[in-house]
């Protein structure tokens, strides 16, 4: 498949993406699509309705602790991708796992070597585990592994276990203590005060390893961003002085370097598809004009700045009255919310400026905040409720073009469109797209699946089947 340009630059596989983009308003109604894709990494995945169940009531469970699930490969090591990711998440740093170059044969090692030490690799039966422990793809039990985590790294281990039967799923949150002679002990039975303020956190599915992180981890939604410390400290000197660390101050550079460099490539695709309509060339810009051009409010909203006190909304408003809407190529704060994922800016700017920023409004060259939106679901996954936000019954008739020319994937693309389509009535398509019916019947996206065979020239006789027995499930197509 042929990529535009902003699908190069932004495209990734779905297995980097490893979180749920809408995880506190999806938690307990996660479809296996989802699961899949974020938790599994691997949208091809099949998967029971027993372990979707477990998942949706070990997120609720996770949420209402301020946690949200992070996903990892299928691929027998999930147990040390669980760690590690759980690790990464800590402030604590462990300098000897930090430099092995092979962590995941660093971790088994490792737990092989405690467990041939311990009194239970003392049989040929338990010399024999250990050399199985030491292979990759093995799989690793959650608590007697966990156990020797702990003890050999000196660090708390948290394993949640979600067991299910006929009475519903069963939630078993225990902590494993870095003292070899402590005994574990469930989360609910220690005392605030005693408890950790962080630990590795492993969620076990029984066949299936996750973690889960703080949700102050993410910034408002999905987009890393490097929260509320200020981008515009550019030494090393004035970062130690403000506690910022250096590795900190180069992702928040390469964070914004990656936002202007998708910003440039929206605007020359606009410029281009603008000069081709009347006939003329636009030549392409440089993102280093755009570097030099872009308000200094805009650079703030990419650094992840937010609307959270009184002073700051009083200078959001300040500095707003002083840009004029066709000042950067007709781009404006809610454009550049939405390329940046910030749904808390996004609903914050419509709300208070409802006559000025809204889901209709263009830049310079056609593109409305939703193309600014899909822009940065292809580099973070789809963000459901942001795409939410920035559609409505003024645009609605154009959703479907713009998703069509601005995602990579049928799957993405039947996935917004459904969504939408549940909210804002059919339609949202308007044209027959053979590849999207094929997804949405794949995807068990019935409604979808019926309003795109609706545009077809298909006889009337021609009937969807989704596999179920009631009558309702079948229609015919005009």
């Amino acid at each position: 498949m042929s990529l535009s340009p902003i699908a190069r630059l932004f495209h990734t596989e779905r297995s980097d993406h490893d979180r749920i983009p809408f995880f506190e308003k999806r938690a307990g109604r996660l479809l296996e699509i989802e699961v899949a894709r974020y938790l599994w990494l691997n949208s091809d995945a099949l998967l029971s309705s027993d372990t979707i169940k477990k998942v949706n009531a070990i997120a609720v469970y996770l949420k209402a602790q301020g946690f949200e699930l992070g996903g990892v490969k299928a691929d027998g090591n999930c147990f040390c991708h669980a760690f590690l990711k759980s690790y990464a998440t800590l402030s604590r740093k462990i300098p000897i796992l930090d430099r092995q170059q092979d962590k995941i044969v660093y971790l088994r090692e490792l737990i092989a070597s405690q467990y041939r030490a311990s009194s239970r690799g003392s049989t040929r039966w338990d010399f024999c585990r250990s050399q199985q422990i030491e292979q990759s793809g093995e799989w690793l039990e959650a608590l007697g592994k966990g156990d020797l985590l702990a003890g050999a790294l000196s660090i708390f281990i948290r394993i949640i276990t979600v067991d299910r039967d006929q009475n519903g799923c069963e939630i078993i949150d225990v902590l494993t203590f870095p003292e070899k002679n402590k005994k574990r002990q469930l989360w609910e039975d220690i005392e605030m005060s005693e408890r950790p303020k962080e630990s590795i956190v492993l969620v076990n599915l029984g066949g299936h390893f996750l973690y889960a992180r703080p949700l102050s981890c993410r910034n408002i939604e999905s987009f890393p961003k490097t929260a509320l410390k200020k981008f515009s400290i550019q030494h090393k000197e004035a970062a130690e002085i403000e506690g910022i660390a250096i590795s900190e101050l180069q992702a928040a550079e390469e964070n914004r370097g990656s936002i202007l460099d998708a910003l440039t490539t929206l605007i020359n695709q606009g410029r281009k598809r603008i000069g081709t309509e009347k006939m003329s060339t636009l030549s392409s810009l440089d993102v280093g004009v755009i570097k030099k051009e872009i308000p200094e409010l805009f650079l703030d909203i990419i650094d992840g700045g937010l609307v959270a006190s009184p002073e700051s909304i009083r200078d959001m408003r300040r500095r707003l009255s002083r840009i004029e809407l066709d000042d950067f190529y007709g781009v404006s704060a809610l454009h550049i919310a939405a390329l940046v994922g910030n749904l808390s800016i996004v609903q914050w700017l419509m709300a208070e400026y409802s006559g000025t920023f809204c889901t209709s409004m263009m830049d310079q060259y056609a593109s409305v905040p939703l193309d600014y939106a899909l822009a940065h679901g292809l580099a973070n996954g789809i963000n459901l409720s942001l795409i939410s936000e920035l559609c409505s019954e003024k645009i609605v008739e154009c959703v479907q073009e713009i998703v069509s020319e601005s995602l990579c994937t049928d799957s993405d693309k039947a996935l917004v469109l459904n969504h939408l389509l549940q909210e804002f009535g059919a339609a949202v398509i308007q044209t027959y797209d053979v590849c999207l019916f094929a997804e949405a019947v794949q995807n068990g996206y019935k409604e979808l699946a019926k309003e795109i065979a609706r545009h077809s020239d298909w006889a009337c006789s021609q009937t969807l089947d989704f596999g179920t027995s009631d009558s309702s499930s079948e229609e015919s197509c005009y």
